[in-house]
């Protein structure tokens, strides 16, 4: 308030008189727009003017405080009114679509926007503004004005730009979907050829199965791609076309709930089937068994059929079912957390060494050292391998019995004695696992019991994840894939490679001829084939020769696009 502070200036004009004591009470006055109360008499003393200057004085810096608080309480009161408007008009700019959609709503927001932008301040009310502003907006929001479409956000996004960016956006979609159709086309065509090496079928045989299979895959939640693979590791195991779409789906469901890839689910299904000797129309049960006891043990499906390809054979030679090793295994991985491979390795191991112990031939089959004492080992702790006759015994019974003798070991402290046990069944390198499998024998067995009575959850876990977004995503893949083999099959690939080939066969020959022809005659020839180099990356597309090479180079263009 620069006019008030040159107003008191007056206060140091030096005083001399009543009638300067006058004045400069006037001057006071007139500058505060306050009376100052104090008696001027002429025949004072100089004393008495004195005082009366300071009471002057002091009325006059209280005036001008006063004056000071109300011009900050002005300056605030503009400020906190710019406020309100400046959100207001945030507010109304943002849903401003919406709004003007609401004729009453409209009306209100008009109305508000005019009056907070020329308050008076002498008699309006910034907490009225502020209480209105709140109550206009409630209102806005229960009328659904702050509810912005997609393209309405867009808009304020980009604004101008919005259409600009809307068909760059179409082309580069357009540019990725013609990319992956040729990728797709192209590893269809490699499954089709595996396919093809593995059934003995013939191409156009094949292509229809294809088709097939693409609906196949889509009942099941999977891609194309997934199901051809599958079928050729099948067939390459020596199974028909007419039992691999049951055992499409087997693998397919183990692969799924086991998250392995199809691959490794069909290799591990072989081994299993094989190992047991059980039918194609039951291989279901296996996946039966690995998924629920997935559901009980903190191991894995993928991983117990992982595990169990590496010694399905050997356990079935010995004498222990499907279901006490899938206890077996299960119970080993979820307390040590080994690797899949490693647990199969060590039951592959014990079964072998007792096997060696049976045909004669004492060495471990993992490290050669010998093991010959170790039935003497396991007589002394009164489990015999042979029965009264010297045949081999059956060797889940002989497990049994040696968890038992475990437990009493345990009990009575002799650890030393469980040692001996754990390197006799395990060698030197798996004894911490077969005490692990020891220490938590019930659980094996429990799991055992899990995997007997597991049939057909494996069909209902399965309803589960192809209500699932993967599973539909699966599906829309396979769709693509059925469109692909439909616009683009691969036929037409190869047609225009090997058109390519040929003419990029010619052009070697030709430059070959010219060597001794001279080049002069060959110009036009030599644009043609730098139009076929340029549109390739191996050179520079020359304007010699351009509309005659054009169909060509857009073939060839097209091309290293969908395969960039």
């Amino acid at each position: 308030m620069p006019e008030v502070q040159s107003d008191i200036k007056v206060l140091v004009t030096p005083v001399v008189s009543t009638t300067d004591l006058s004045t400069l009470r006037k001057q006071v006055e007139d500058a505060f727009k306050t009376p100052i109360n104090v008696k001027i008499n002429a025949k004072s003393s100089a004393s008495n003017i004195e005082g009366q200057i300071r009471t002057i004085q002091t009325k006059t810096v209280r005036a001008a405080n006063a004056a000071m608080r109300q011009f900050n309480a002005s300056e605030q009161l503009k400020k906190n009114f710019g406020d309100v408007e400046r959100q207001a008009t945030a507010y109304y700019k943002k849903f401003e679509t919406n709004i003007t959609r609401n004729a009453s709503l409209s009306a209100k927001w008009a109305d508000f926007l005019n009056r907070v932008k020329s308050p008076n301040f002498n008699t309006d009310s910034i907490k009225t503004y502020r209480r209105q502003l709140v109550e206009l907006m409630n209102e806005s929001r229960d009328a659904n004005v702050e509810i912005e479409k997609t393209g309405q956000k867009l808009s304020r996004l980009f604004g101008q730009h919005l259409s600009t960016a809307v068909a760059m956006a179409a082309i580069h979609a357009l540019r990725r979907v013609l990319q992956q159709t040729y990728q797709t086309v192209i590893e269809l065509d490699k499954a089709l050829v595996n396919l093809q090496v593995s059934s003995g079928k013939s191409r156009s045989e094949l292509k229809s199965l294809m088709m097939q299979y693409s609906e196949f895959a889509k009942s099941l939640g999977t891609t194309t791609i997934a199901v051809t693979q599958a079928a050729d590791t099948w067939l390459r195991q020596g199974y028909d076309l007419s039992e691999v779409e049951t055992l499409i789906t087997d693998s397919i469901h183990l692969s799924v709930l086991g998250k392995i890839d199809s691959e490794e689910a069909t290799k591990a299904l072989t081994s299993t089937m094989k190992g047991y000797g059980i039918a194609v129309q039951d291989a279901s049960t296996i996946v039966d068994k690995f998924t629920t006891v997935d559901m009980n043990a903190a191991t894995s499906a993928g991983d117990l059929a992982t595990a169990m390809a590496e010694c399905a054979v050997s356990a079935q030679l010995m004498g222990v079912d499907i279901d006490h090793l899938t206890g077996y295994l299960a119970t080993v991985m979820e307390t040590t957390q080994d690797g899949a491979e490693s647990v199969g390795v060590f039951m592959k191991t014990m079964f072998a060494r007792m096997a060696n112990i049976k045909t004669g031939k004492l060495v471990d089959p993992e490290d050669q050292s010998d093991i010959s004492d170790v039935e003497r080992v396991l007589k002394n702790q009164n489990i015999l391998l042979r029965d009264a006759q010297g045949n081999f015994r059956n060797f889940q019974e002989v497990l049994e019995e040696t968890a038992q003798k475990w437990r009493e070991l345990g009990e009575a402290g002799k650890t030393a004695e469980q040692s001996a046990l754990a390197v006799a069944f395990g060698g030197t390198r798996n004894q911490e696992k077969f005490k692990v499998f020891m220490e938590n024998y019930d659980t094996a067995i429990k799991y055992a019991n899990i995997a007997t009575d597991s049939t057909g959850n494996a069909a209902k876990k399965y309803e589960a994840y192809m209500d699932g977004i993967e599973a539909r995503m699966n599906r829309l893949t396979a769709t693509f894939e059925e469109f692909a083999q439909t616009i683009l099959n691969s036929d037409v690939i190869k047609g225009g490679i090997d058109f390519l080939t040929n003419i990029l066969n010619l052009l070697q020959q030709i430059t070959a001829w010219s060597g001794n022809a001279g080049f002069g005659a060959l110009t036009p020839l030599f644009g043609l084939g730098g139009g076929i180099l340029g549109a390739s990356g191996k050179g520079r597309l020359q304007q010699v020769g351009l509309a005659a090479n054009m169909p060509l180079y857009a073939l060839v263009a097209t091309r290293n696009e969908l395969a960039a």
